[in-house]
Parts: C-alpha cells; sequence; structure tokens
C-alpha cells in the first residue's frame, strides 16, 4: 500500500519525518489549502531554509493563523543545534518537517 502524502512534493525520511519544498505558493488561498494538507498529516516544525535576499513570499502569518501557535518554525541554526543536542526536531535541508 502506498502511503498518501501531503503534497506531491515530499516525501517520508524516515518514521515522523517528513521533507518537502518551500511550502508557499503563489496565492495565499492555494498557500491555505497547502498548509492545512502538510498539517493535518502531523507536521509540526517548519524549517525556514529561506534567506531575506530570497525572492520567496514569507509564511510565518499562514502558520500562525492555521495551527494557532502550535507550530515550531524555526531557522536552521536552531534546529542543528537541536538535533546536536539529541532533542526530537530534526533538520529538514528541503524547508518542513516533523518532530519525532
Amino acid at each position: 500500500m502506498t502511503e498518501e502524502l501531503p503534497t506531491p512534493h515530499c516525501y517520508r525520511v524516515d518514521t515522523g519525518f517528513l521533507a518537502g519544498n518551500y511550502p508557499r505558493t503563489r496565492d495565499t488561498d492555494s498557500s491555505r489549502e497547502k498548509f492545512r494538507r502538510i498539517l493535518d498529516a502531523g507536521v509540526t516544525c517548519f524549517v525556514d531554509l529561506t534567506t531575506p535576499h530570497d525572492p520567496l513570499e514569507p509564511y510565518d502569518h499562514l502558520l500562525s493563523e492555521l495551527a494557532d501557535g502550535a507550530v515550531i518554525r524555526a531557522a536552521p541554526s536552531t534546529c542543528t543545534a537541536g538535533v546536536a543536542s539529541g532533542a526530537p526536531v530534526r533538520l529538514s535541508a528541503a524547508g518542513w518537517c516533523v518532530t519525532a
């Protein structure tokens, strides 16, 4: 049986760990729908690997709106430190992850 994933551009890295591309889309409504699917899949941590120099729309306001503060949005340095200390947050080079 094939596992149903929240978006076509994501994959399971390990048990409790999904990775995917930059989660925002061009318009707000489709972004909300994509985030709902990701959140419904159990994602609890988004690792934002973008920089202010990247030509990408921010998405933290959508996470706040849809997850009501229940989701962690972290910079890579935060998650890298968490991994090194044995905390359950795992870095996703692709942009988002699920805590184990």
